[in-house]
């Protein structure tokens, strides 16, 4: 047996040793929004240019929030949200960058592989999302001639998840 402060209340409980929601408070994200999107189709990556990955199919979308048309991620839970990504190239790269935009303009890099040789990346990172109008979307620049990426789950990805509520 444990004792814990539930999060909710602040009042002292005894617990089995199991943790629920009580026991964590109310800015822990438990059952937020999660998604896992996949490109079905190749995106074409034309060299030295920013261009949208796009992930048509989903695995799962727990709340709804992503859309496979603008390959782009709306929620409506207000919160920090955790996102990772990953490309897989036809063809390696010289250099390689991922990055998350948000609300239409680059909000981090998740790697750059400069000067490397690559033909695959994936990286996270963690951003505030405010629960209305706030949206993210997976961008690439690829060093190398115009090529695509591989499609699948295993190839290239977009996924995120509510990490924490606000």
């Amino acid at each position: 047996m444990t004792t814990v402060i539930d999060g909710t209340t602040g009042v002292n409980r005894v617990t089995d040793g199991s943790i629920v929601q009580a026991d964590l408070g109310p800015n822990v994200a438990g059952n937020g929004p999660a998604f896992s999107a996949y490109a079905s189709s190749p995106t074409s990556l034309t060299s030295g240019t920013t261009i949208k990955v796009i992930c048509q199919s989903k695995e799962y979308d727990t709340g709804g929030f992503f859309d496979t048309t603008l390959s782009r991620f709306t929620p409506l839970v207000a919160g920090y949200y955790h996102f990772t990504v990953g490309v897989v190239l036809a063809t390696a790269s010289s250099a390689l960058q991922l990055l998350i935009y948000k609300n239409g303009v680059a909000n981090k890099q998740l790697l750059n592989t400069s000067p490397s040789n690559v033909s695959s990346a994936s990286g996270g990172v963690d951003i505030y999302l405010n629960g209305s109008t706030d949206y993210v979307e997976f961008m690439v620049i690829n060093s190398v001639a115009t090529q695509n990426d591989l499609t699948g789950t295993l190839s290239t990805y977009f996924q995120g998840f509510l990490a924490r509520a606000a």
